[in-house]
């Protein structure tokens, strides 16, 4: 049933205002098409379940963390961190699994967006094998992820300037509009108090942003 909606789906393209022939569709849905969410999902967790079973049967592979939990990978829609211990031959496994998930889910993982971080005091002949293997770039801590920073250490100020940047940029639209008082007391309470609230619940705010933020909140009204 999945083959036949996903292999009789065809497309026509306007090219110099005149409709070209219909082709066949080797890959993907109709646009809107509700299946795909299913099909997503069922990826997903084969993606998911693979990865804990491979991480379960080769315990070499694991990244030792400080908890006694063992974590494989952290996702979330198509993001998703991969936890292992940076050895060739943990490398390797994990990237035949990946391989073997790209040629039954028709998933490709784009390499341009994809990277890995390892400890500062990483040797150069480990990195080197770490590219050559998965093919990525590597990225230092803090990074982004859904939004948050990931970092190690103590909580630095350019960590917010993100969401300082787009409480500002919001509030450049509003300048040239004539708004009352009452109105901008709105906004303040309403939409711009309400930017930040994701970020401030996963990451304590400093007393430097709480104090930045009510400069630009009193200097809008």
């Amino acid at each position: 049933m999945i083959h036949k909606i996903t292999s009789n789906c065809w497309f026509s393209l306007i090219i110099n205002g005149i409709q070209a022939d219909f082709f066949k569709s080797i890959r993907g849905f109709r646009q809107g098409d509700a299946i795909c969410h299913t099909l997503f999902i069922i990826a997903a967790e084969y993606l998911s379940r693979g990865l804990n079973n491979l991480i379960n049967n080769y315990t070499s592979i694991s990244y030792h963390f400080q908890s006694p939990i063992r974590v494989s990978h952290l996702a979330f829609a198509d993001d998703c961190i991969i936890f292992c211990n940076g050895t060739k031959n943990s490398l390797q496994k994990i990237k035949n699994f990946l391989n073997h998930y790209e040629s039954i889910s028709g998933q490709k993982i784009n390499v341009s967006k994809s990277s890995f971080i390892c400890s500062k005091k990483t040797g150069k002949i480990l990195i080197n094998n770490i590219s050559n293997i998965t093919g990525f770039n590597r990225k230092y801590l803090p990074i982004s992820y859904l939004g948050c920073p990931i970092y190690k250490g103590n909580i630095k100020i350019f960590f917010f300037n993100n969401v300082i940047n787009k409480i500002r940029n919001r509030i450049f639209g509003w300048e040239f509009k004539l708004l009352s008082k009452g109105a901008k007391i709105i906004l303040i309470n309403f939409v711009l108090s309400f930017i930040p609230q994701y970020l401030f619940h996963n990451i304590p705010p400093t007393k430097g942003i709480i104090k930045q933020l009510d400069i630009i909140f009193t200097k809008f009204l």
